[in-house]
């Protein structure tokens, strides 16, 4: 099983990617796109050090 903090960290490392991507996006919807995933991934990140910290 993959160790919470690795996969904590796998999840910041996929928002600092979609932020990279919506820097280089051209259009608007594709900018909003990798911001919303960028927001998710770290709400999903969150979501898992809470969870890691109460078990």
């Amino acid at each position: 099983m993959t160790d919470c903090d690795d996969l904590i960290e796998r999840f910041h490392v996929q928002a600092q990617t979609h932020v990279a991507l919506a820097v280089i996006a051209e259009t608007t919807p594709v900018v909003e796109m990798h911001i919303d995933l960028a927001l998710f991934s770290e709400e999903r990140a969150r979501a898992f050090k809470e969870l890691c910290d109460d078990g």
